[in-house]
């Protein structure tokens, strides 16, 4: 719809007589200026046109308003809602996500199911609190169907409390995939989407500003863009699936509770329908020790008893599966371990374990030792299985990996995009060697097409470690798609309003330095081709991101195309108005090219893991190294371009393990925190 214009005229009418009194105003201020600064006028602007520039200052001024007025009163097109292919695709690709991770959880460690005994309960929650539950009586909850249906009904916002390792993840991806069946029949239904509370560390961020942040990464193989990300929060489409509150950096928890309160209730104010909110997910103590959930029921996954056990076990046994009857016998043989055997994670971690050639021996005296072999001996079972990797190095990688995940990202998953400089211990490495790098290139190159070699790489070297100092982060924008449908009339109309708007505007600035006619010229055709890439350019919604580079890459070639043919043009146009030559295009196309490719997050990558190869943490190729070791063992899932680890439990053992070990391969400063020096 068209803007109103009222308003908008007005302003043009009342800005255009402001203008042409200035210009009266100015000339009769010139009239009585002294000869002195006459005289400097026309020594700038020449004998006879210093009245003639004065009264092109105007005529700008009044090619700019024009300009204005056209921009902000066009017709424009209301930004696009979710269109249906939209929403489906973005569903389609978060069902492929979830059952994948269900599918890759059935495969590696559930060879049966063990069914969860899941119990409502108001413990750990303040009377104020449950006043409002829906459920005021403990009870239990029945099987997965029964409380799914109870929760899309009648409890609406829930959270789901257990041990570690008793099947929240497993019941909260069944969660997601039967809201993911409800919202696909119906077109108003939210977007159940799982998302991991660990990177909140914000005391002063908004829930809706967290959700906006850790969208674009839930999304698996398909990303999805901050700008859509941003759409999907403003319009209220999400349902969010919290996992892992109890991994939250304890400071930081009640602050999430806090500010999810209001999130909630804005979404149920905003709905024309009752729709589920949202599903919580924790460890038992580290709730016990929180603030109180905004939810209306809590449901407890009870830890196993051994005839629970016995009984999931005894299909296998009848099928003569040698590992379940092992396993059986060992319970039975050893209550200790049957004590420690109280979620399904370390069942079918054990069992997984009697399936090797030669069964487990466990010498703990407490339950808790006994847990922590458990974990222990299935790693060293799983490191085994890397034969192209030492047993040593595979457990450095990996150990370094999940140090990185838990202190540094406070994330459950990885991709390659998230290494940083800080994560070298010595960073200051990383800087110097792009500066080198960025500097000699440039050096060689660039500058020293227009000069001496020598000369080029002085200031090469000089800009390259002047960039290097300062390049800290190694940051990705959203992945953007051309398309040459998008140059309608209108669009072309823009454009060149565009770039003779900032033609006037380079030469208001520069005429005196280089004409107005170059400056003009250098101007126009500089806003033309950028507004013709802005053009043609959109951001994809739902990127498909399956290989690990995809992200980096993606934003190499569209800085690689946008810089060159800027570059080339640009240049181009203005060497030969200077001085009649074509040189400038091809100058202008090779150092653009060098400057988009050397200043790249891709680029950056790649000396980060050059850095961190020489630091021992990572081998050179890190992408095959991850694979080998999500499709070899059971210790890492892979999921489109991202990684995780296959449980937190084991996630927690590494980063544990390698900060006993190899404190010595972290900064200083984290040296120091960790040696408790700080």
């Amino acid at each position: 719809m068209a803007k109103n214009r009222k308003i908008p005229f007005l302003r043009f009418v009342l800005g255009f007589i402001t203008v042409v009194i200035g210009v009266f105003i100015v000339g009769l201020l010139i009239n009585m200026l002294s000869d002195d600064v006459e005289g400097l006028l026309k020594q700038v602007w020449g004998e006879k046109n210093h009245l003639f520039y004065l009264l092109g200052i105007g005529a700008v001024s009044l090619l700019l308003l024009l300009a204005t007025y056209y921009l902000e009163n066009r017709e424009e097109e209301a930004p696009p809602e979710m269109d249906t292919d939209t929403r489906q695709q973005l569903l389609s690709g978060l069902k492929r996500r979830y059952e994948s991770r269900l599918q890759q959880k059935m495969n590696k460690e559930l060879r049966f199911e063990i069914k969860l005994k899941l119990k409502y309960t108001k413990d750990h929650t303040s009377p104020e609190t449950t006043e409002h539950f829906v459920i005021q009586h403990e009870k239990n909850a029945g099987d997965f169907d029964k409380l799914f249906e109870t929760y899309l009904h009648q409890i609406r916002r829930l959270l789901i409390l257990g041990e570690p390792g008793a099947g929240k993840t497993v019941l909260l991806l069944r969660f997601a995939l039967q809201l993911i069946k409800k919202a696909e029949q119906d077109p108003e239904f939210p977007i159940p989407v799982i998302l991991n509370l660990a990177s909140w560390q914000d005391k002063g961020q908004t829930f809706s500003h967290w959700l906006e942040q850790n969208l674009p990464y839930s999304g698996g193989e398909y990303g999805i863009s901050k700008e859509f990300s941003k759409t999907l929060v403003q319009q209220n489409s999400i349902l969010p699936l919290l996992d892992g509150f109890d991994e939250i950096a304890e400071d930081y928890r009640d602050s999430c509770l806090e500010k999810l309160y209001p999130y909630l209730q804005r979404l149920r104010s905003s709905r024309k329908a009752t729709w589920p909110e949202a599903v919580l997910c924790s460890r038992i103590i580290e709730y016990e020790a929180a603030a109180d959930a905004p939810v209306f029921a809590i449901v407890k996954i009870q830890p196993l008893r051994f005839r629970e056990v016995e009984s999931a076990l005894k299909p296998l046994v009848r099928e003569n599966d040698i590992p379940a009857k092992e396993l059986m016998e060992s319970l039975q043989r050893n209550p200790l371990l049957r004590e420690a055997t109280t979620s399904a994670f370390y069942v079918h971690t054990l069992l997984n374990l009697f399936s090797s050639k030669k069964a487990p021996q466990f010498s703990a005296q407490t339950k808790a030792e006994i847990q922590a072999e458990i974990i222990a001996i299935y790693v060293q079972t799983q490191t085994a299985k890397m034969q192209l990797y030492p047993y040593e190095k595979t457990n450095l990688w990996l150990g370094w990996l999940a140090w990185q995940m838990k202190y540094r990202k406070r994330a459950v998953t990885f991709e390659l995009a998230d290494m940083q400089p800080d994560w070298a211990r010595k960073g200051y490495i990383y800087n110097f060697f792009f500066g080198l790098i960025v500097g000699i290139v440039m050096g060689s190159t660039t500058f020293g097409i227009v000069g001496s070699i020598l000369g080029g790489l002085t200031i090469g070297l000089m800009t390259g470690f002047g960039y290097g100092i300062q390049t800290i982060t190694i940051s990705t924008v959203d992945i953007v798609e051309f398309d040459f449908k998008r140059l309608k009339w209108r669009a072309l109309v823009d454009v060149f309003v565009g770039g003779i708007v900032g033609g006037i505007f380079f030469n208001v600035f520069f005429w005196t330095v280089f004409g107005l006619v170059f400056g003009l010229a250098f101007g126009i055709f500089s806003g033309i081709v950028f507004g013709l890439f802005e053009t043609i350019s959109t951001i994809a919604k739902l990127p498909k991101l399956n290989t690990p580079y995809h992200r980096l890459k993606s934003q190499l070639w569209r800085d690689a195309i946008q810089w060159t043919l800027s570059g080339s043009i640009v240049m181009g146009i203005a060497q030969y108005l200077a001085n009649y030559s074509s040189n400038g295009f091809w100058v202008g196309a090779i150092g653009a090219l060098f400057i988009s490719i050397f200043t790249s997050p891709l680029f950056k990558h790649w000396v980060l893991v050059f850095v961190l190869y020489h630091e021992r943490v990572i081998p050179l190729k890190y992408p095959e190294f991850l694979n080998t070791v999500a499709d070899n063992s059971g210790l890492l899932e892979k999921d489109g371009g991202h990684w995780r680890f296959r449980h937190q439990l084991l996630q927690d053992y590494f980063a544990t393990w390698f900060e006993e070990t190899h404190v010595d391969l972290l900064s200083k400063n984290w040296q120091e925190v960790k040696t408790g020096k700080r």
